[in-house]
């Protein structure tokens, strides 16, 4: 799935439960640029849609990073065929259940979707493998 940066502002973010997780500006989104997204997530009790991306700064790619959906159209919806779906329960990251969908790590394993938001190495390691793939099969 690819998706073209339409806003970069937290005040273009149209559904107010999903402002809380837009930077003021994300200067690191470049307007009119298609990303690739690695994962989806839904807040189930919020109704908020995020993707994850790996947005560039100068060309060099920064961490993975969950943004919310109203920032971007969708460019190509065509979705990796590794990508599996699975609720994670209430727990520290988020105060209500999250709906993923995504590489199968993403969406099975809580620890491993903490991991990524807390950069913990191996769960950044993992990512990249899996970006690879799906890059891969994109083409």
């Amino acid at each position: 799935m690819r998706v073209r940066c339409v806003y970069n502002r937290r005040r273009d973010v149209t559904e107010p439960q999903c402002r809380q997780y837009a930077a003021v500006q994300a200067d690191e989104l470049e307007l009119q640029l298609v990303y690739t997204v690695y994962g989806q997530l839904s807040l189930v009790d919020g109704g908020c849609l995020m993707y994850l991306i790996e947005p560039r700064y100068r060309g060099s790619p920064l961490r993975p990073s969950w943004y919310p959906a109203s920032l971007f159209e969708v460019y190509d919806s065509s979705i990796p065929s590794s990508w599996v779906f699975a609720v994670h329960a209430a727990g520290t990251v988020h105060a209500s259940p999250v709906a993923v969908w995504g590489y199968p790590e993403l969406a099975t394993s809580q620890a491993h979707y903490a991991g990524l938001i807390e950069r913990e190495e191996d769960s950044l390691q993992l990512f990249r493998a899996r970006k690879l793939e799906i890059d891969h099969e994109a083409g």
